[in-house]
């Protein structure tokens, strides 16, 4: 059975959620149709310092001037693993890749003399494998002039025999 005392607090807890209602929604501004951040010569400026600090220049974000930065070289090579792709960052389809059940996997080499072994690489599966399945890259080691990708599968489902992976990569040295 409920006392009065729980009834009173019961009713102190609706009363302090029906007041937060009414002061959240009641006070609540609108947006302005024409706010002051939109000044033309205000977001030139500030596109223009931005451009200038990408570009390792001085500007009034970085007042010294900092690294450029570089999105590297972009290539697609496809092939049976090794696969050759001397860039940055692109997309390497592994062809002929062997099937992968749950849990199986197996090592893709691709050798790129824009790698070194002190570059951060980072590894996304594009396409691949057959419903169900969940091919991803579970580890990359990167050496002098090439990448070896251990390739997994995290699905239900077998990948399926003979299949090709798209893997896109970016490398930063």
């Amino acid at each position: 059975m409920f006392t009065k005392y729980t009834l009173r607090l019961a009713g102190l807890f609706f009363g302090a959620v029906f007041g937060a209602m009414v002061a959240f929604g009641g006070g609540v501004p609108t947006v302005p149709i024409s706010p002051a951040f939109n000044e033309p010569s205000q977001i030139v400026a500030t596109l223009n310092a931005l451009i200038q600090s990408l570009n390792g220049q001085a500007s009034p974000i970085t007042p010294t001037a900092p690294a450029v930065v570089s999105l590297g070289s972009f290539g697609t090579a496809s092939g049976g693993t090794p696969v050759t792709l001397n860039a940055q960052r692109g997309v390497v389809s592994f062809t002929g890749v062997g099937t992968l059940a749950t849990g199986a996997v197996t090592t893709l080499t691709m050798t790129n003399s824009a790698v070194s072994a002190a570059s951060d690489c980072q590894f996304q599966v594009q396409s691949g494998g057959a419903a169900g399945s969940a091919p991803y890259v579970s580890t990359a080691t990167p050496t002098a002039g090439s990448m070896a990708l251990i390739l997994a599968n995290g699905g239900t489902t077998a990948t399926g025999a003979a299949a090709t992976f798209a893997i896109g990569f970016n490398c930063v040295n």
